[in-house]
Formats: structure tokens, sequence, C-alpha cells
């Protein structure tokens, strides 16, 4: 009985909601040095951005979808990921390619799955800035040589 009425409670997802979780999680501080961090292999830091920024396209994800997070740390991605009507194609491989690949490549097609976020966002809330945003994740750190 309590079950089912917390069931309906939770059936409305309201837009005001999906914007604040979207206005939340859709800058993705640090994303544009990954690729630097990759190339030089700091694997902690760049594998702690990866994670931070796929947990973060989740989020963003789920609101546009109007769905509550099943998993805080992404259980269940693939199931979850099918279960989206909005959502970049193949967004569950892409991010275990990712992951898997730890590389500039993968980091590179996170990159791709970030742009496509956008663009949904842009589609479903066009009265969201995401200026700022995009202007930081297409931004690319160049390496440093170490100081002598």
């Amino acid at each position: 009985m309590q079950v089912a009425q917390w069931r309906a409670q939770l059936a409305h997802y309201p837009d005001e909601l999906a914007r604040r979780i979207i206005k939340e999680n859709i800058e993705f501080g640090g994303w544009n040095g990954v690729e630097m961090l990759f190339a030089r292999g700091d694997l902690l830091l760049a594998y702690d951005l990866l994670v931070k920024t796929q947990k973060q396209v989740l989020a963003v994800l789920h609101a546009l979808n109007r769905m509550y997070m099943a998993h805080p740390r992404g259980k269940w991605l693939e199931r979850v990921a099918a279960s989206m009507q909005y959502k970049p194609m193949q967004i569950a491989e892409r991010m275990m390619l990712a992951l898997r690949e730890g590389s500039v490549a993968g980091a590179q097609e996170m990159h791709r799955v970030v742009e496509e976020t956008f663009a949904l966002v842009e589609q479903h809330f066009p009265e969201i800035d995401l200026e700022s945003a995009k202007r930081d994740a297409r931004f690319r750190r160049e390496r440093i040589s170490s100081p002598q």
C-alpha cells in the first residue's frame, strides 16, 4: 500500500526539477584537460575527470528523460540507457569504450557524447544557457613541459 502511494507521487517528474538537475550538472569543470592528462600519463586524474563527467552526463540524461536515478553511481548503465528516449546513440557502449580505452581516443569519444548531450539539452530546454558550459568543454589545454 505505502509503496503504491510512493510510486504515484513519483510518477510526475516536474520540469523545474529537470531544469535544476541539468543546470547543476551541465558544467563539466576540468573536462577540457582530460586529453592532455591521458597524453602525459596522468591516469589517476584523467580517469577521475572521465568518470566525473560520465556521471554528470547521466544526471543530465536522466533529467531530460524525466527519470529518477536508479542508482547514484551508475549501476545498471546498459539497462537504464536502454530505457531512455532522449540520449546520444549507443551511450552505454560509448561510455564503456571511453573507460576501457583509457586514452586520448577514449576521451575524444566522450567529447562527442558531451557535444551530443549539449544538443539534446538545447532541443528540449532551449531556455537553459549553455554558452559557458560549451566554451569550457571545447577549450583544449595544451601539454606544458615540466619545469627545469
